[in-house]
């Protein structure tokens, strides 16, 4: 699967790997994406196919063929870290300004 993620900073990644989601990890909520390609992400770092990726929280993460939201923070806030949620609570305009499907 091609998986778009969109981050508050402004930084877009396109990735190709297995969507698992959210989760938790050692009382952490994470993002979790099996890599199974090579993906040059923003800064010029690959991420390496067989990797793992823990992304922010805060991301919206989409299938790019479909274009169908995997995830939008503000519809999983609840059992969220409260820093997350508390940066929600703040910047209200995100995710909206991304003018999702």
């Amino acid at each position: 699967m091609r998986i778009k993620v969109s981050y508050p900073s402004g930084n877009v990644l396109h990735l190709s790997g297995e969507w698992k989601g959210p989760g938790n990890v050692d009382g952490t909520c994470v993002i979790l994406i099996l890599i199974d390609k090579d993906c040059i992400v923003p800064g010029g770092c690959v991420v390496t196919k067989g990797s793992a990726l823990v992304g922010d929280l805060r991301g919206v993460y989409q299938n790019e063929y479909s274009g169908q939201v995997l995830y939008n923070p503000r519809e999983s806030m609840e059992g969220m870290d409260k820093w997350a949620v508390d940066w929600l609570n703040e910047h209200l305009e995100w995710p909206a300004i991304l003018e999702l499907d």
